[in-house]
């Protein structure tokens, strides 16, 4: 991949060029779904930090928000 190429991609994934949504809300929403990403990740990371209950009971709640998060189309 060029510059070029990845220059392109990046202003896709970031709806720069093509955007997808028409209202803020649907914005915000994608904007949501790609943070709550990191949030898993960072999750993980932490693992070392805290106790293995504590963390698997953070990543039900988080799981847990998503689902309702996805049932109400936020």
């Amino acid at each position: 991949m060029n510059k070029q190429q990845a220059i392109q991609i990046r202003l896709l994934n970031q709806q720069l060029l093509f955007p997808l949504y028409e209202k803020p809300e649907e914005i915000l929403a994608w904007q949501g779904a790609m943070q709550s990403a990191n949030l898993i990740t960072e999750l993980f990371a932490e693992k070392s930090k805290v106790k293995q209950q504590c963390l698997q009971e953070a990543i039900n709640r988080f799981m847990e928000f998503c689902k309702v998060t996805t049932a109400n189309g936020s």
